[in-house]
């Protein structure tokens, strides 16, 4: 089946899964017929609406796998699937992904703010579809332009970095958390992404969130965490002692960057002090100070910050069994 779409030019990718690795064979099978292969993905609708892709096939005897093609031969990484979603997240809360058509060419952009994320789609396409909620879609003609757009609420960023457990689990819990994650140099489940520290640069821009987080320490963390700190990373933690982390920001000053950047953007010792001594544990105090990095939240218990005992006067009179909360968890991607 693969052959006869393949000769018509539209199979691009088969993406695999999470969890499931290529049998024996099939990767070079892929390979010969051109056609890309990514293993351990997650999120494949979300790409799939993200970048035209449209589902060919999903094989009942081969469940590990489904073909996607795309019409217009259009191709774009998981690594630009990862810059789409960091970039428009630390813009707004919400967005409108759009697909512009024109002849033969296709833009993928995202309007966040009444603004174009990347600047790729052409302007006139903003008055058209800015105005979309999250849940909602619309396809249109705009001049000889065809615009297909959905509103989408956005799920904030992390880059981990590291090779041991305490870096899976901060990934994990990340991605219990909400975020989307990319995963470098361990492997994670629910991660978009999963590279080397290579891919760093690639992810990596103005305002994003990175955590390094090797226990014991490793010989790249000053490198990385320096790379970090030079694309523009927001919030760089990094896992560490106070003396090592004191020893990491000497090193930092001696490579030539500012004071103020590190005292601004270094979190080291990483997380939030709750007493955390598990790998588990850990996970979760970095997390916890990535979202108040986020959300701009103070990091007080919030029985202070909303204390009951404040309101006790504003319920008299009010009967819990008729109490009704209308909040519900938002949809993201």
């Amino acid at each position: 089946m693969i052959r006869r779409r393949r000769e018509r030019g539209d199979v691009k990718a088969v993406w695999l899964q999470l969890g499931i690795r290529t049998p024996s064979g099939v990767r070079e099978a892929f390979e010969a017929e051109g056609i890309a292969l990514f293993e351990d993905m997650c999120m494949m609708e979300t790409h799939a609406m993200l970048f035209g892709l449209r589902p060919l096939a999903r094989f009942s005897n081969c469940p590990w796998a489904t073909v996607f093609y795309m019409d217009l031969g259009f191709y774009v990484s998981i690594c630009d699937v990862f810059r789409v979603l960091d970039l428009a997240a630390r813009r707004g809360d919400s967005a409108v992904i759009v697909r512009v058509y024109d002849g033969s060419n296709v833009f993928i952009d995202a309007v966040v703010e009444g603004k174009l994320l990347l600047g790729l789609a052409p302007s006139e396409v903003v008055g058209a579809v800015g105005g979309l909620k999250p849940g909602e879609r619309a396809e249109m003609w705009v001049g000889r332009l065809w615009v297909e757009a959905e509103g989408v609420l956005l799920k904030p960023s992390l880059v981990v970095v590291g090779f041991g457990e305490v870096a899976r689990r901060v990934s994990e819990v990340a991605v219990a958390a909400g975020f989307n994650v990319a995963a470098l140099g361990h492997s994670a489940q629910g991660a978009v992404y999963r590279g080397e520290l290579t891919d760093l640069e690639k992810l990596v821009s103005e305002g994003s969130a990175v955590v390094v987080a090797n226990e014991g320490g490793h010989p790249s963390d000053v490198d990385v965490v320096e790379t970090a700190l030079r694309r523009g990373a927001g919030y760089v933690a990094l896992l560490a002692s106070q003396r090592r982390a004191a020893l990491v920001v000497k090193e930092l000053l001696k490579r030539g960057i500012p004071r103020e950047a590190i005292a601004e953007r270094l979190r080291s010792p990483a997380g939030l002090d709750i007493g955390a001594k598990t790998a588990g544990e850990i996970a979760v105090s970095i997390v916890a100070e990535v979202v108040m990095y986020y959300r701009g939240g103070c990091g007080r218990p919030m029985r202070e910050v909303k204390n009951p005992f404040d309101v006790l006067e504003e319920v008299e009179g009010v009967d819990l069994s008729q109490y009704k909360c209308q909040w519900r968890p938002p949809r993201t991607l």
